[in-house]
């Protein structure tokens, strides 16, 4: 796994303009009890959080643990460990020799979806890994968020653009995370009562556990795909 990135929790912070009390009180939902200075440690690299701490404090922050770490290369890693060369991995992808090593350059791959799916098989890489390779993991993320708490059908095309999977897998995925998010009896969320810093039993057990759930979408996205019968 990448490491923690102590600037990307910083940032993340500021930009929901919330202060390191919040955040401590925010991962109290997810039954981590901090001090604030333990958050100021996090954004300052004195301390890492460890794997219940890194998932209460994407909780808190409103994102995904994967948005907390920093990254690694990868691309040229799995490009030599797959024995393909970069003239085939340009092939895969239906780019030009150049562009592709400019991908591994900046370690991302720019490419519709089938062609991610092609070198994703060239490559012998999980469909979930060239996923987040071509860097779709955020609006895969917002994508999901938003079809399990409205009108899933809605999304089948936009989540069908963002990874290189049959339009049936889909649709079916997408159709049990909302039956399970819709089940949860989600209630609305009072940040001003948060944040004054009232009783961390002021917020609903179901509520708490929905936002806990959806913080981590992306692992029940894969999670369901990989659950569900070949196709």
């Amino acid at each position: 796994m990448p490491p923690f990135s102590p600037t990307a929790a910083r940032a993340l912070r500021l930009q929901l303009g919330m202060t390191p009390e919040q955040v401590a009180y925010g991962m109290s939902a997810f039954g981590v009890l901090l001090p604030p200075a333990a958050i100021a440690a996090f954004e300052s690299g004195v301390t890492t959080p460890d794997e219940t701490e890194l998932f209460a404090l994407a909780g808190a922050l409103w994102c995904d643990r994967s948005d907390l770490l920093g990254r690694v290369q990868a691309l040229r890693g799995h490009r030599e460990a797959a024995g393909v060369s970069l003239e085939e991995a340009a092939s895969a992808l239906g780019v030009p020799l150049a562009d592709y090593r400019r991908m591994e350059d900046e370690d991302a791959i720019r490419a519709e979806p089938r062609r991610v799916a092609l070198y994703a098989q060239a490559l012998r890489l999980p469909v979930r890994r060239a996923v987040e390779l071509s860097g779709a993991e955020h609006a895969l993320k917002d994508a999901l968020t938003s079809a399990v708490q409205g009108w899933w059908k809605g999304y089948v095309k936009t989540v069908t653009n963002l990874v290189p999977l049959p339009k049936a897998t889909v649709q079916d995925a997408l159709r049990r995370l909302h039956t399970t998010y819709q089940g949860m009896s989600v209630g609305t969320t009072n940040w001003s009562t948060i944040f004054a810093g009232e009783s961390e039993d002021d917020t609903p057990p179901a509520e708490a556990k929905s936002r806990a759930w959806l913080a981590d979408i992306l692992e029940h996205f894969w999670e369901t795909v990989d659950a569900l019968p070949p196709r």
